[in-house]
């Protein structure tokens, strides 16, 4: 579910995860491929809100943006790029400067920029 939270007197969109376990998980686990197995408990669980936490601040970094896998109630897995927030709203169409659109700060609303890879379950021996 999407909620905006206030961080530092300043509004941040966040995406609060409701009937599923998720995982904060590194760049390099992101991109690369494995078995469900290979993400679960790697990375730091999820709570209450899926963004960063930075565990020497000991805080979440809300703007940051950030990668997740998650497996879902019904048991379905997936990942999750948390992009960065839509802060304009001053969209200019035409080809992005970005090579990835989650990384952008302009969008048709504000909100929150994500995208989702959902992963194959593991097939029962």
């Amino acid at each position: 579910m999407g909620t905006e939270v206030l961080q530092d007197k300043k509004s941040v969109f966040v995406i609060q995860p409701i009937g599923l376990e998720a995982w904060e998980i590194d760049k390099d686990s992101f991109d690369g491929t494995g078995s469900i197995d290979l993400f679960a408990g790697r990375g730091r669980p999820i709570e209450n809100v899926i963004a960063h936490f930075d565990a020497n601040a000991d805080r979440y970094e809300l703007p940051t943006a950030a990668y997740f896998f998650f497996v879902t109630r019904e048991g379905t897995p997936g990942k999750m790029l948390l992009g960065v927030p839509v802060t304009s709203t001053n969209f200019v169409g035409g080809p992005s400067d970005h090579t990835r659109d989650e990384f952008q700060y302009t969008g048709i609303q504000l909100g929150r920029r994500y995208a989702l890879s959902w992963l194959k379950p593991e097939e029962p021996e």
